[in-house]
């Protein structure tokens, strides 16, 4: 075997793969080396275990391409893993989203296909391969709530589905498997999705097989570990504004800071709030005359009216350097690149958030997401825990919009119970904290309860457990001088009087609407909205018997 030395990742993307059904196998299963029509194998890791299996097959057999390659030298190369993704990628897509069971038949693979599909399926979000002393244990996340769909009294069982999804199928990632290190990667599945397409002007629903994108990260823990699996692209297009659960208003104040030269608007919320479709839904409405960037680790959609740049945070620029590839690097190169809006996928950090400010400051309309509990909390996230000065969060005109979101699951309106037939089934189970709201809806919503609507527990057809899709709660913040005022003098209590004052609607408030509209229940509510029902303290300390 000869093998070159050539480190380019230039090698011609027209050169023809060599295929049949034991290459494929070999390809897929590995996801690290390919080989061509010329008898080259390309590999992206001189160490991988297929290469001698794929230099033997072709030197030794008589029928590929009709013998030309038999018994000549095989020569490998080595060149990126994007390189290698782009071949399998294609093949894929060239065998009509062929099957991964019937390229890779070993068992981890078959494993984590199906229980990839069952989450796809019940339109998941994420799934968690939790390992556990004794035992494995599979959940999916439909709709914000954790459904178990397997459990295994065998600990092996999912550790060898870590190993395989990490040594084997994830690429971008930080390094092979090693059970006590944590690791980050991407993952591609070819599995049947449903989408809806219009036909004769009807909307019709239809399986299609297509690839799918997740992001792997594994955490090591105490006699086992967790690896969690979050759907990217479970959305074959980018929803509307409209569609995102908001009001009106919160939707023109977004489209006319859209408008705006410059400025700074920041979501806020926990993971899996929504905040990178609002992001992509807001991005995707820009007029293709300004020009878009964004940086994001990954790129969760395909935005088609912006270049979109991968961080890698976990990479050095030079290999005995210490800087690394994560926003601030390539905030700094595309300063070169005549940007007029950016998205910046996440602030981590103060070095991150000085560089999102010093772009708002500078003419760039800016973007960026921050995991935090409420609109005017970002003030004191950025000032307290990443330490950027208030002043530079104060300058005018800088910080122009803050959006704090949370999603809650919506009512089934096929199966949902009025107040009287909720009333008739709970007076049954006194146990029920459904009781307590029943008896206390009035101190929340007021006196008009003729809308208010309950989960059926029993569910229908239509819905699991009464509840079928998710929708936004939002607050905003639209910052002015007078907050600007209040937040370089760190002086948060009297600044949430003050938007009151002035009208500011909270999370909690736009929740109430929905729970009076009969779009929420009240006790679902009631898990993602703090005080949503307020008591007093002292009422709480009169309880404590001595």
């Amino acid at each position: 075997m000869t093998v070159s030395q050539s480190q380019s990742g230039s090698h011609t993307l027209a050169a023809s793969l060599l295929i049949d059904n034991q290459l494929k196998a070999f390809y897929f299963e590995e996801r690290k080396s390919v080989a061509l029509n010329d008898g080259t194998v390309l590999t992206s890791d001189y160490d991988a275990k297929k290469i001698p299996q794929i230099r033997d097959y072709i030197s030794n057999n008589k029928s590929l391409i009709d013998g030309k390659l038999y018994g000549k030298p095989v020569t490998v190369k080595r060149v990126k893993q994007d390189t290698i993704e782009h071949f399998l990628l294609q093949l894929e897509r060239e065998n009509d989203g062929l099957s991964n069971e019937s390229i890779n038949q070993s068992e981890p693979s078959k494993r984590l296909h199906q229980y990839l599909q069952i989450g796809v399926d019940r339109g998941c979000s994420d799934v968690h391969l939790e390992v556990y002393e004794k035992r494995t244990v599979i959940y999916i996340r439909v709709d914000g709530r954790r459904i178990e769909v397997a459990n295994i009294p065998d600990p092996t069982y999912g550790g060898q589905l870590f190993a395989y999804i990490f040594n084997s199928l994830a690429t971008e990632k930080d390094d092979d498997f090693v059970e006590k290190d944590a690791n980050n990667g991407h993952v591609s599945e070819v599995l049947e999705c449903i989408e809806t397409i219009i036909e004769a002007g009807k909307p019709v629903t239809r399986k299609v097989k297509r690839i799918t994108g997740w992001r792997a990260a594994y955490v090591p823990a105490k006699r086992g570990g967790r690896c969690t699996l979050r759907w990217l692209d479970a959305h074959s297009e980018i929803p509307p504004l409209e569609e995102m659960g908001w009001g009106d208003g919160h939707v023109k104040v977004l489209r006319d800071y859209l408008q705006s030269a410059s400025g700074v608007c920041i979501i806020a919320g926990k993971t899996g709030s929504g905040k990178s479709t609002v992001l992509a839904s807001a991005l995707n409405e820009i007029s293709p005359d300004r020009s878009v960037m964004t940086l994001e680790d990954p790129p969760e959609f395909d935005l088609a009216k912006a270049i979109q740049i991968q961080i890698k945070p976990n990479l050095r620029v030079k290999e005995n350097g210490d800087e690394m590839r994560g926003f601030g690097y390539y905030s700094k190169q595309t300063l070169r690149h005549d940007v007029d809006v950016e998205m910046h996928g996440e602030v981590r950090d103060k070095n991150g958030a000085m560089e999102l400010t010093r772009k708002g400051e500078t003419g760039q309309l800016m973007f960026t997401t921050l995991h935090t509990s409420s609109a005017p909390g970002i003030a004191h996230t950025l000032t307290e825990q990443l330490q950027v000065p208030a002043a530079v969060i104060a300058a005018p005109d800088l910080m122009r919009l803050w959006i704090y979101q949370t999603l809650v699951r919506k009512l089934c309106p096929h199966c949902c119970m009025t107040m009287e037939q909720a009333i008739s089934h709970y007076r049954h189970i006194p146990t029920s904290n459904v009781n307590f709201w029943l008896e206390n809806i009035g101190k929340v919503c007021g006196s008009d309860l003729s809308n208010v609507r309950f989960r059926n527990p029993s569910g229908c057809n239509n819905c699991v457990m009464g509840e079928k899709g998710r929708t936004a709660l939002v607050e905003m913040v639209v910052l002015d001088d007078e907050d600007r005022d209040y937040i370089v003098r760190k002086d948060y209590l009297k600044w949430q009087k003050a938007l009151r004052d002035k009208g500011f609607k909270t999370v909690r408030d736009h929740a109430i609407s929905k729970i009076k509209s009969g779009i929420i229940d009240v006790v679902t509510a009631s898990t993602k909205i703090n005080n949503l029902l307020p008591i007093d303290t002292a009422d709480i300390y009169r309880t404590f018997k001595m």
